[in-house]
């Protein structure tokens, strides 16, 4: 089964909630095993490493509304926050949305209907666009990176996002290259701007369809958004910690997860990592679609560096 992919991207403002929503302080926990499998290789996991899966999707209607599969949205931006409880910081790992991987398929009916190798984004939109279909991608993605623990999701629509950028009253970013330009004239290579509600969605979701790749390079956006929210966050915590929660009380409605929000204001003074580790692959641009294969031997590397001891 193949989705329409319509000219629509990530919220990712659903970071912000997530920092507000982790648990700061409490020791590290891994749903599963102490140990995965990368390769023939047998990898004990770090044990103050607390990972959790981000999603973006692709629709401006309620998360909190069953969807029969298929009609959920697609989850347009994967990233996880691996967090060292230790050290007090945060790496961000960005997946491609068209990553070929094994996806369950199920049909309008809900009945389950095999696996089958396809985009990573369209597992969202085989499950019921609330909680289910969360953790189908929390499984698929887990599977992809060698069975590594995620600790917890969080998913945000497009819809959120301009009330978001009030609350955090603007986000400052530098524009990485000109590929919005068309469609905002301000979203010029190397101009630093501040994200509004008037402008947030454009620098988030565009990208032409008609150029090949455009979801990648759609990630660089991504990336500095991912820095100036960091750096706004951990402002608004240092200045008045409870301001943070205050924000996370007020928007805990525009978004779905799995998670308690204890300590929030402590994780959102973590120090963020100023660059978004995307997994090692390849684009075929050849097919109907985009396609992204990981590159087996560098993703293993990648995977005992960042997860194992």
């Amino acid at each position: 089964m193949c989705l329409p992919r319509a000219v629509r991207a990530s919220a990712l403002v659903l970071m912000v909630l997530v920092m507000l929503s982790l648990p700061g302080c409490s020791g590290a926990r891994h749903k599963g095993e102490d140990a995965i499998i990368v390769g023939n290789e047998s990898c004990p996991l770090k044990n103050d490493i607390k990972t959790y899966l981000l999603l973006g999707v692709d629709t401006e209607e309620s998360l909190r509304e069953e969807k029969e599969p298929g009609l959920g949205g697609q989850s347009d931006a994967i990233y996880l926050l691996v967090c060292d409880m230790s050290k007090k910081s945060v790496h961000i790992v960005g997946i491609p949305r068209d990553t070929m991987t094994e996806i369950k398929v199920f049909l309008p009916s809900g009945k389950y209907n095999g696996v089958s190798t396809d985009h990573l984004t369209l597992q969202y939109a085989f499950g019921d666009g609330m909680e289910f279909s969360c953790q189908l991608m929390e499984e698929a993605v887990s599977k992809l990176l060698y069975g590594i623990p995620i600790d917890g999701y969080a998913a945000l629509n497009l819809g959120a996002v301009p009330d978001l950028a009030d609350a955090l009253n603007g986000v400052e970013v530098i524009v990485p290259d000109d590929s919005a330009v068309s469609e905002e004239s301000t979203f010029k290579k190397g101009a630093k701007i501040t994200l509004t509600r008037h402008n947030i969605k454009k620098f988030l979701r565009f990208r032409d369809i008609e150029t090949t790749l455009s979801a990648s390079i759609r990630m660089e956006r991504h990336k500095a958004f991912f820095r100036g929210c960091a750096k706004k966050l951990k402002s608004m915590a240092e200045e008045d910690a409870a301001s943070v929660i205050r924000l996370y009380e007020t928007y805990s409605s525009e978004f779905i997860t799995d998670m308690e929000p204890e300590e929030c204001a402590g994780l959102a003074r973590f120090d963020f990592e100023e660059d978004v580790e995307l997994i090692p692959g390849k684009y075929n641009s050849d097919a109907d679609f985009d396609e992204f294969y990981v590159d087996e031997t560098a993703l293993r590397k990648m995977v005992k560096r960042i997860f194992c001891e």
